[in-house]
């Protein structure tokens, strides 16, 4: 009877020594919660297979990476550590943790452990990749690409490693090549916003705007949309001669994004006169004025469209505004008012502004519509001399004049460049 009594009570025992879970299963379960992103389960099971068996370098591992997935970096940092002290030569953990000290902004203890990767296995390409990202970072460009270059050789081919190098090329001023890189990565990540907006304005920058405009496109497209893509994509369309889709971002840019950069009005007026639609440009000009009273290209402008809407007299109105209020110097706003004398048959007005001009900032057309005024004022002191002026800064129908009426004046010869201020 007592024989069959131990015998049942070893089954039981044995039985029970079974059912309880051993520190590896515990780990599986561990890194099943980790994949499942069950996070506190995962860093339960962790836990409790690191209190069975102290020394599972693996558990402290797989538990700093549950805490990196949290955004937890000091406790992943203290994994990691953990790890690295049972296993001095674990790489990963020295990897993950430089990326935890990188989250942390401390760069350089991140650049130590990229550093110690590479120095206990020269072949740890990511290494050589995050190495040359902090490189990067701390403005040490050339240690940058020399990493950056190595990764790519020994083929560590992600995305992330060409758009810095991209970023490094384009601070060299090698656009092109920056370009070639943004390429790249956009073709392993086809959706990589900050590459197309980056490709983007480098095409910009090289006068390639139709290529610039399809990033810009591609970069809305994927819901980046922030002012400078609008601002960008619609000064290439201004440049392409594509202005209603110029004066659509510029609207979205005033009015949807409630910009108070006065700089989207002007380019949104200028717009509308190129295409002529100079009520619609009076409109800005008037907005811009509201927003800032003493604006002198504000008055300018509108100026301007008012004298191609033969409204004469409100352009003086503006030109007076600022030669009284604002810049008694503006030569744009005396030749402004000298044109509209001039056409009024205001000769002695017209030149008097004109003399200003003259003052100030000589130009070619002045000097000609000065001639012209004398001209037909019958000034005994003729237009010769203010012909010759404007020819000799390369206005070509002075010249013409001058050849015909001012025998006596020795002209410029063709090949002499304008002397334009």
């Amino acid at each position: 009877m007592k024989k069959i009594f131990f015998i049942i009570l070893s089954i039981i025992i044995i039985t029970k020594a079974n059912s309880q879970p051993t520190a590896n299963s515990m780990y599986d379960a561990g890194v099943r919660c980790l994949s499942a992103k069950d996070y506190q389960q995962a860093i339960k099971q962790f836990t409790a297979c690191l209190q069975k068996a102290p020394y599972f370098f693996d558990a402290y591992f797989e538990r700093g990476n549950t805490y990196f997935a949290m955004g937890n970096m000091n406790n992943a940092i203290n994994d990691y550590t953990d790890c690295i002290k049972i296993n001095k030569i674990y790489l990963p953990a020295y990897y993950k943790r430089g990326i935890a000290y990188e989250q942390l902004g401390n760069d350089n203890l991140a650049l130590a452990d990229y550093n110690d990767c590479i120095s206990k296995n020269a072949k740890f390409v990511d290494g050589y990749g995050r190495r040359g990202l902090v490189y990067y970072k701390l403005g040490k460009y050339d240690l940058a690409l020399a990493d950056l270059n190595k990764a790519i050789e020994m083929k560590n081919d992600k995305p992330e490693i060409y758009f810095s190098r991209a970023l490094l090329y384009e601070a060299q001023g090698k656009d092109a090549l920056a370009i070639s890189d943004y390429t790249t990565v956009l073709d392993k990540e086809k959706n990589n916003v900050k590459a197309y907006y980056n490709r983007g304005k480098l095409f910009y920058k090289m006068n390639k705007k139709a290529e610039a405009v399809e990033d810009f496109n591609k970069t809305i497209e994927l819901k980046f949309e922030v002012i400078e893509v609008y601002s960008l994509r619609a000064s290439s369309y201004r440049e392409m001669n594509k202005l209603n889709e110029a004066i659509a971002d510029y609207t979205k840019i005033i009015d949807v994004f409630k910009s108070k950069d006065d700089t989207f009005i002007v380019c949104r007026a200028l717009c509308y006169m190129a295409q002529k639609n100079y009520a619609a440009a009076i409109k800005d000009f008037n907005k811009l004025i509201m927003m800032k009273p003493s604006a002198e290209k504000g008055y300018i402008y509108r100026a301007k469209c008012n004298f191609k809407l033969n409204k004469a007299a409100a352009s003086l109105l503006d030109y007076n505004k600022i030669l009284l209020n604002i810049n008694p110097q503006s030569t744009q706003a005396l030749e402004g008012r000298a044109t509209i004398y001039f056409n009024q048959k205001k000769y002695q007005l017209a030149k008097a502004d004109l003399d200003k001009v003259i003052e100030i900032k000589p130009t070619a057309d002045a000097y000609y519509y000065r001639a012209t005024c004398k001209e037909l004022m019958r000034d005994p002191a003729g237009p010769c001399d203010d012909l010759k002026m404007a020819a000799s800064m390369g206005n070509k129908e002075a010249k013409r004049i001058a050849e015909k009426q001012c025998q006596d004046i020795v002209l410029p010869d063709e090949n002499i460049k304008s002397n334009k201020h």
